[in-house]
C-alpha cells in the first residue's frame, strides 16, 4: 500500500534490514512534488536504465539521498559492493537526515536506511 504525505510523494528503492538479519528491497516515499518512477524499473531488474536516470539526477543534485540510496541498491544487485558502500556513506556524511516511508509503512530516517544497507554489505 502506498502512503502519501502532504498529498505528494516520490518513490524509490532502498535496502533495509528487518529484524536485524533479513535484507530486502523496500519502496520508500518522500514528500515532494516530483514522482520518481525508478522503483518499477529497479523492481523489474532494469538496472541499466534506472542507473542512468539516477546518475543524471545526481549530476543535478549530488546530495540527493534518495538517488544515492537507489543507486546503492543497484550497485549491490549488480555486484559492485564498493560503489554501494560509497553511496551509503555519502548519505551518512550529509548533514540532512530526512524521512522516508518504507513499504511496511514505517517512517525511517535516510541515515538509518543507509546504516542498515551497510550492515547488509558487511554480512555478505
Amino acid at each position: 500500500m502506498r502512503m502519501q504525505r502532504h498529498g505528494r510523494a516520490r518513490t524509490g528503492i532502498v535496502m533495509m534490514m528487518l529484524g536485524g538479519c533479513l535484507a530486502m528491497s523496500a519502496v520508500a516515499e518522500e514528500a515532494t512534488g516530483n514522482e520518481n518512477l525508478h522503483d518499477k524499473s529497479i523492481l523489474q531488474g532494469n538496472y541499466a536504465a534506472s542507473e542512468k536516470a539516477l546518475t543524471e539526477r545526481l549530476n543535478a543534485n549530488p546530495n540527493d539521498p534518495y538517488a544515492l540510496l537507489n543507486l546503492a541498491v543497484i550497485y549491490r544487485k549488480t555486484g559492485r559492493e564498493e560503489m554501494a558502500r560509497d553511496a551509503y556513506q555519502r548519505v551518512l556524511a550529509q548533514r540532512a537526515n530526512p524521512y522516508v516511508v518504507v513499504a511496511s509503512d514505517e517512517i525511517k530516517h535516510v541515515k538509518t536506511v543507509a546504516k542498515n544497507g551497510l550492515g547488509v554489505l558487511t554480512e555478505d
